[in-house]
């Protein structure tokens, strides 16, 4: 797992594989054998932030039971979280209890005085808990455990192994995708030019899409909920032609997957020799469509793609 760090909030710090509770080198251990919570500047509402958790990583927004936990939460959020006043944790809180998403016991609790029920978020600023007023899109925290650990009452003379390696198969700033074992980040504030040499300074490529699920993959790391008729994103496709099917990826992979739009490919400008993926549109018909543009046009951002490295 690894941490990814980008302007527009979208930072991430994710996980690996599951094999073990494997950390990301600035990840942390819970408490409990087997745990590790990280960070995701990715701004969500408090049921997407878990689905996010749940889905890639297979874990759930982050439980908190203990003062030591919620010591090092604090500090993991603070040193990561820069601009955050807030980020989501697992619970929902009744106004006396606290249901956490993961089945955890509600053992511990840190809440402001006379705070009222909700969702609930740690405050950077203070170090406590409280619950939004509104639904927030805001970053949060994961927690995965490994439940097929047994873990064996240590010997008094051997210490117990660390569960929590710190390694990682991406450079830092760099999201990990076990699913594709493939590391992703976005470059900010590109055209096709820059954007490709962005990725290539970076030992890597702009990304390339091969399946339904890598689509959604790249879809999810490349939104931010913000609806935006010019929220397009570059990645690898490149017109080899005048043909529809005339196109090649830049990482020189196969080109055996698409999700044009409606009408599209179209060459409408004449020059429209890249792609742009939308990621944020007001029309949900074009949500996660590709269509074919101009390359010297401006890009939100441009996606890079390289293979994780163990």
């Amino acid at each position: 797992m690894l941490r990814f760090w980008v302007s527009i909030g979208f930072s991430l710090l994710i996980h690996t594989e599951f094999c073990s509770a494997f950390c990301p080198k600035n990840g942390i251990s819970g408490s409990t054998a087997g745990s590790c919570f990280f960070g995701l500047e990715l701004n969500k509402t408090f049921d997407d932030a878990n689905n996010f958790c749940a889905t890639y990583f297979n874990g759930k927004l982050a439980s908190i039971t203990t003062p030591l936990d919620d010591s090092k939460v604090l500090e993991l959020a603070r040193s990561f979280f820069k601009s955050a006043e807030n980020v989501w944790l697992g619970g929902t809180y009744d106004g006396s209890k606290i249901e956490w998403l993961d089945g955890s016991p509600d053992v511990y609790q840190n809440f402001v005085s006379e705070t009222a029920p909700g969702k609930v978020v740690l405050n950077l600023k203070g170090g406590q808990w409280s619950t939004p007023t509104w639904n927030s899109m805001i970053p949060f925290i994961c927690l995965v455990k490994d439940n097929d650990i047994s873990t064996p009452s240590p010997s008094p003379t051997v210490p117990s192994p660390n569960t929590c390696p710190n390694s990682s198969p991406c450079p830092s700033g760099w999201t990990y995708i076990e699913t594709f074992k493939s590391c992703y980040k976005l470059i900010y504030t590109v055209n096709g030019a820059s954007g490709d040499e962005n990725c290539r300074v970076a030992n890597a490529n702009l990304a390339s899409i091969h399946s339904p699920e890598e689509n959604k993959i790249v879809y999810e790391l490349t939104k931010t909920g913000v609806n935006d008729l010019q929220a397009w994103i570059l990645f690898g496709g490149q017109r080899t032609g005048l043909g529809v099917d005339d196109w090649k990826w830049s990482d020189g992979s196969p080109w055996n997957y698409t999700n044009w739009a409606p009408g599209e490919p179209n060459n409408y400008s004449g020059n429209s020799y890249c792609v742009r993926f939308y990621a944020d549109v007001t029309n949900p018909a074009m949500t996660a469509k590709w269509d074919d543009w101009p390359c010297d046009m401006a890009y939100r951002a441009a996606l890079c793609q390289q293979p994780a490295k163990f």
